[in-house]
């Protein structure tokens, strides 16, 4: 697809950071995307770019990633690796020894999903790609506790 489109990045809010199409604009002129991205600055949005749809995807996955913390463990509590264990079937649970991982089976945006990690008694949440090695997953909060 080699749609041209107009993209943004919001600014506020629970979205902040993640990027958006506003609309497409293949087949209008340069003269008539200039006074498209006239109107929506003067509507208030910010960050506005214009690119063919691929580089859209690229820049929205890179903000999703960005926004998430991707590939970060970030400090959890037993409380909430119990009610996201709870709130949906867990996928992809592994249980050894001291270690425990599951992912939340909702997919955030650009394939990344929550995962929640215990080690002993720390607790972590990844946000990954459904995929990822669950050993490397759990290395990354091994680092963090080494830390």
């Amino acid at each position: 697809m080699n749609d041209l489109v107009i993209y943004y990045t919001a600014t506020s809010g629970t979205l902040k950071g993640h990027i958006f199409v506003q609309c497409f604009v293949d087949g209008l002129t340069q003269a008539e995307i200039d006074a498209k991205l006239a109107q929506l600055r003067s509507e208030g949005y910010e960050g506005l770019n214009v690119g063919s749809y691929q580089e859209y995807e690229k820049a929205a996955a890179q903000a999703s990633y960005a926004a998430y913390k991707a590939y970060v463990a970030q400090p959890s509590t037993a409380e909430q690796f119990k009610e996201m264990f709870n709130i949906m079937p867990p996928q992809n649970h592994v249980k050894y020894e001291d270690f425990e991982l599951f992912n939340v089976c909702e997919q955030l945006d650009a394939g990344l999903y929550n995962f929640f990690v215990r080690i002993a008694d720390q607790y972590f949440k990844i946000v990954a790609r459904r995929d990822s090695n669950k050993f490397e997953l759990a290395n990354l909060c091994r680092n963090a506790i080494a830390a």
